[in-house]
């Protein structure tokens, strides 16, 4: 399941099985905090009756559960890669071609953050495979 989550995400869990990293090492403490928690959803989820889902569903929303800051950190990459591959096109307007870039809206508050009608979508997105 580690493995699956891109190689910024993968960097807070180490390399290599769980038995080979160092005892007091943080990326042992972060698998086993996420272990935890996937078994504290599961006992919730039966508690109530309701259906358990499998181990890689269990480990998403333990993640997301667990470290929030870092699931926002890549869905802000993300969101941001996107961005900047929309602000390369070229719209054609009648006085001649504009950048896409110059329809972006900047977040009050926020020097250098920008973002497009899209934002709200791409988020969803994001949020909705975890």
């Amino acid at each position: 399941m580690i493995a699956k989550l891109d190689p910024e995400q993968r960097k807070m869990f180490g390399e290599g099985p769980t038995e080979s990293l160092p005892q007091e090492s943080k990326e042992l403490g972060n698998r086993f905090e996420v272990l935890q928690q996937m078994q504290n959803i599961a006992a919730g989820l039966r508690r109530m009756g309701r259906y358990v889902p499998d181990a890689e569903d269990l480990f998403r929303r333990a993640y997301a559960a667990t470290f929030p800051d870092a699931v926002f950190a890549h869905a802000a990459r993300e969101i941001e890669e996107k961005l900047e591959k929309r602000s390369e096109l070229v719209t054609e307007e009648p006085g001649g071609p504009t950048p896409a870039s110059s329809t972006r809206v900047k977040l009050p508050g926020e020097d250098g953050v920008e973002i497009s009608r899209e934002t709200d979508a791409a988020l969803d997105a994001v949020i909705s495979r975890l």
